[in-house]
């Protein structure tokens, strides 16, 4: 079964910021690995409790964060950035960034 992989415009902006080499090897993965059979088989989960039901991926030195809805075969992709800024500390209390992309509507990558 394959996976239906979406970018929130969070995500797609940040994607964009990206040079030309960066981008199209993060939708290749994205496309290739991640929409496959099993997208939990590569990621692994975020740990923290205000980051329960997020997934991450490695991509280098780029990680891809995700949420994924299995009954609707969907993975929503909030947020991609470089690891030194994707797992900054926050302080307490300080809202998730990753929660605010979801906020968005949802555009389709493929």
């Amino acid at each position: 079964m394959a996976w239906k992989v979406e970018l929130d415009p969070g995500a797609r902006r940040e994607i964009n910021k990206l040079d030309h080499q960066t981008s199209r090897r993060i939708l290749a993965f994205l496309q290739k690995h991640v929409s496959g059979d099993n997208p939990r088989a590569i990621g692994r989960p975020l740990r923290h409790s205000r980051h329960q039901g997020f997934w991450r991926y490695r991509l280098g030195d780029y990680r891809i964060v995700a949420t994924i809805d299995d009954h609707a075969s969907q993975i929503i992709i909030p947020c991609v950035g470089h690891r030194r800024d994707i797992h900054r500390k926050q302080a307490p209390g300080e809202p998730l960034r990753v929660h605010e992309n979801l906020r968005h509507a949802v555009f389709s990558l493929f």
